[in-house]
Protein backbone atom coordinates (compact mmCIF):
# COMPACT_ATOMS: atom_id res chain seq x y z
CA UNK A 1 0.00 0.00 0.00
CA UNK A 2 1.51 3.48 -1.04
CA UNK A 3 1.24 6.05 2.01
CA UNK A 4 -0.86 8.83 1.92
CA UNK A 5 0.09 12.34 1.68
CA UNK A 6 -1.47 14.73 4.15
CA UNK A 7 -1.24 18.60 3.68
CA UNK A 8 -1.04 20.33 7.26
CA UNK A 9 -2.95 23.40 7.20
CA UNK A 10 -1.44 26.84 9.03
CA UNK A 11 -3.15 29.56 9.60
CA UNK A 12 -1.77 32.72 7.30
CA UNK A 13 -1.75 35.13 10.68
CA UNK A 14 0.18 37.72 8.22
CA UNK A 15 -2.88 38.37 6.40
CA UNK A 16 -5.44 38.11 9.46
CA UNK A 17 -2.63 40.82 11.25
CA UNK A 18 -2.89 42.94 8.44
CA UNK A 19 -6.60 43.06 8.27
CA UNK A 20 -6.48 43.40 12.02
CA UNK A 21 -4.50 46.90 11.35
CA UNK A 22 -6.83 48.90 8.82
CA UNK A 23 -9.46 50.28 10.12
CA UNK A 24 -13.04 49.81 9.27
CA UNK A 25 -14.72 52.56 6.68
CA UNK A 26 -17.66 52.34 8.28
CA UNK A 27 -17.70 51.34 11.79
CA UNK A 28 -15.39 54.01 13.97
CA UNK A 29 -13.15 52.29 16.41
CA UNK A 30 -13.65 49.11 14.64
CA UNK A 31 -10.86 47.37 12.46
CA UNK A 32 -11.81 46.18 8.88
CA UNK A 33 -14.20 42.74 8.60
CA UNK A 34 -13.92 40.74 5.80
CA UNK A 35 -16.62 41.38 4.09
CA UNK A 36 -15.00 44.95 3.93
CA UNK A 37 -11.96 43.62 2.73
CA UNK A 38 -14.00 42.17 -0.30
CA UNK A 39 -15.66 44.60 -1.35
CA UNK A 40 -12.37 47.25 -1.20
CA UNK A 41 -10.52 44.65 -3.04
CA UNK A 42 -12.88 43.62 -5.57
CA UNK A 43 -12.94 48.09 -5.84
CA UNK A 44 -9.25 48.22 -6.95
CA UNK A 45 -9.66 47.80 -10.69
CA UNK A 46 -11.46 50.11 -11.14
CA UNK A 47 -10.22 52.56 -9.25
CA UNK A 48 -7.19 52.30 -11.18
CA UNK A 49 -8.65 52.27 -14.36
CA UNK A 50 -12.73 52.95 -14.69
CA UNK A 51 -12.77 51.84 -18.08
CA UNK A 52 -11.95 48.02 -17.03
CA UNK A 53 -14.81 45.87 -16.70
CA UNK A 54 -15.78 43.29 -14.03
CA UNK A 55 -14.11 39.87 -15.71
CA UNK A 56 -16.68 37.73 -13.28
CA UNK A 57 -13.84 36.97 -10.84
CA UNK A 58 -14.22 38.54 -7.29
CA UNK A 59 -13.18 37.76 -3.93
CA UNK A 60 -16.01 37.30 -1.08
CA UNK A 61 -15.76 36.88 2.65
CA UNK A 62 -15.72 32.82 2.69
CA UNK A 63 -12.47 33.18 0.07
CA UNK A 64 -10.80 35.91 2.61
CA UNK A 65 -11.35 33.26 5.70
CA UNK A 66 -10.25 30.79 3.45
CA UNK A 67 -6.83 33.05 3.18
CA UNK A 68 -6.69 33.70 6.66
CA UNK A 69 -7.34 29.98 7.65
CA UNK A 70 -4.35 28.77 5.38
CA UNK A 71 -7.25 26.87 3.54
CA UNK A 72 -5.53 28.36 -0.14
CA UNK A 73 -2.44 29.57 -0.26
Amino acid sequence: MLPTRHSIVIANVLITAARLRIASPVRAGRYMSRAELAGTVNGLPNQADPAVRPTGNHVDVRWIGKLERGEHR
